[in-house]
């Protein structure tokens, strides 16, 4: 080899070296998509409440409910609705609405067809009676089951900003009992949805999306009560994401799915 390869080489190395130095949350993993913009991520994988990374303070300021794992994305998800639990982390460094960001979740529909009756089912939200912003199922009609209510991103009791409801359509039948990516994002004046690694909806707001106009201290991830589901792989990015990198996790964590299906021999 000469000189001029062999620099190559160890230039690669030396920036492989040091991308895992400066991300020691993700050593001994594939990086996540936009890694370098993850603020929070709890994967449960290590079956612990204590996020694999906080940007802020990563200890839970209240847990409700009972903790209980099961087999995730890629390792193992946390058990929410009846019987399980709804973890309140510190916002502060971890989520910053002056900036655009974004959330990104899985959640397993189990048994969703059996919900008739059931009121509405959180899987985030920063429950501030002074500016409210979360993702959720519809709560009614209630005479037909939560997967054939639209999922919704919902803005309540800001100063700043209209109570808002962005829907998307229902998941229908054929979506229970499997794995769903969701997806808000803000960035200036908008906020945006999207479900199953399509693209964007959006809403436009006169004002910006801020910590004025959403103030909370904390936010909440999951669910003690409601429907039962399961949740992992949530994160929190200093950006918004494009439609390409929200494609692309769905595609990255249906490839794990599968891959466990197939390890499982179904």
């Amino acid at each position: 080899m000469d000189r001029i390869t062999l620099k190559s080489i160890w230039l690669l190395v030396l920036f492989f070296i040091m991308a895992v130095t400066e991300c020691p949350a993700f050593e001994g993993r594939n990086l996540p998509v936009a890694s370098d913009a993850i603020t929070f991520e709890q994967n449960f994988d290590k079956q612990s409440l204590l996020p694999e990374m906080a940007a802020g303070a990563a200890t839970p300021l209240l847990i409700f409910g009972k903790q209980n794992f099961a087999k995730g994305v890629n390792g193992y998800s946390l058990l929410c609705g009846k019987g399980g639990a709804k973890l309140r982390y510190s916002a502060p460094d971890n989520i910053d609405f002056d900036k655009p960001g974004t959330v990104s979740l899985w959640f397993f529909t189990d048994n969703w067809q059996k919900g008739i009756g059931e009121p509405r089912t959180v899987f985030f939200a920063t429950e501030c009676s002074k500016g409210y912003i979360g993702v959720e199922t519809e709560n009614d009609p209630k005479n037909i089951s939560p997967l054939e209510r639209k999922i919704i991103l919902r803005v309540l009791y800001s100063a700043v900003l209209p109570d808002t409801r962005l829907a998307l359509p229902a998941m229908g039948v054929k979506g229970d009992n499997m794995w769903h990516l969701l997806v808000f994002a803000w960035s200036g004046n908008k906020v945006y949805i999207s479900m199953d690694g399509g693209s964007f909806s959006s809403k436009d707001f006169v004002n910006k999306v801020s910590s004025q106009a959403l103030p909370s201290t904390n936010f909440s991830i999951g669910a003690d009560a409601s429907q039962n589901y399961l949740l992992d792989e949530v994160r929190i990015y200093s950006r918004k994401l494009s439609d390409m990198e929200v494609k692309a996790i769905w595609e990255r964590g249906n490839m794990e799915i599968n891959k466990n299906k197939q390890a499982e021999g179904k």
